[in-house]
Parts: C-alpha cells; structure tokens; sequence
C-alpha cells in the first residue's frame, strides 16, 4: 500500500502539478526539440469558435534546458515566415497557408526564452487561413527558433482540434 501511495505522490509532484500550474496540459506540449517544447491553443481555453469569428491561438514556448533560445517576433506575429501551419479542413482538405509567400511587419524585437521560462505569444490564424466551414479542424504548428550559438532549428506542437460552430 504504502507504494501505491508514493507512486501516486511522486505523480501528483512531478507531473500533475507543474502541467495544471503552467495552465496546459502535459500532452498538448510537442516533443523536445534542443530542449524547448511548444504547445498551442485557441486563447481563452476554448475547443469551439463561432463561425465568422478570428481563431486565435496562443503558442507556448517551454525551454527545459539551461540555455537561453531566441526568437524573433514581428509586430503582427502571425505573419511570421519562420512560422508553417499544417492545416486539415472537416473535409479533409489540406487548407496550409504557404507562409514563406508572407511578407512580414518591419519592425519587431528579439524575444530570449529563458531557462524553465515558458513564454507565450498570440496568433490571429484568420489572418494567413480562412476557417468558413462548420466542423473539426486540425492545426499543427511549427516554429523556426535559434539557440545560444546562433544554431536554427524548428519545433513542433501537438495536434490541436477546433471546432467551428455556427
């Protein structure tokens, strides 16, 4: 018994807690890659988007290493070529915006992401990608970022459904 219980404490330490205190559930972070992991959202926490409405995500970074990573935020984030959207309509069809046709702001600020920091940042997905059909969408998204040496390398979330609704 007395194992039982441990085990469950250890959970509850390690892994429950620190998910809920971060406000995104352990599995919606993607895998590590060169020690930072993201995950998106539709802010505000909702699965469902009312038809006609902007689908914003908020991206979340989580560097699980000691390095400090660096990623460059144009003012009007979304309409970042460093970012792909990997879109799937109810339908099927794939509905990606080529990102690399994207021409970004002028301006914009280089953003560290610090050891343990998780640092988020919103996305108007309606401004690369029309969502005008009713049902399930997938979106994955990822994300060009560089390292202390000036190194790039992507990261990639997890799938993410969102359901538009009339």
């Amino acid at each position: 018994m007395k194992t039982y219980i441990t085990c469950f404490l250890f959970f509850i330490t390690v892994i429950a807690i620190p998910a809920f205190a971060e406000g995104t559930n352990s599995s919606d972070w993607g895998k590590v890659s060169h020690d930072l992991q993201m995950a998106i959202s539709v802010k505000g926490g909702h699965s469902e988007v009312r038809k006609g409405q902007k689908v914003v995500l908020t991206a979340k970074y989580k560097n699980v290493s000691d390095k400090t990573f660096t990623m460059y935020e144009y003012n009007g984030a979304v309409l970042d070529p460093s970012y792909e959207f990997k879109i799937t309509s109810p339908s099927g069809q794939d509905i990606s915006p080529d990102m690399k046709k994207i021409s970004p702001s002028d301006s914009g600020a280089v953003k560290p992401i610090t050891p343990s920091q998780v640092y988020e940042v919103d996305l108007d997905l309606s401004a690369v990608c029309k969502f005008e059909t009713t049902g399930t969408y997938k979106i994955v998204a990822t994300k060009e970022i560089g390292d202390e040496s000036g190194a790039q390398f992507k990261v990639v979330c997890n799938p993410l459904y969102v359901k538009i609704v009339q």
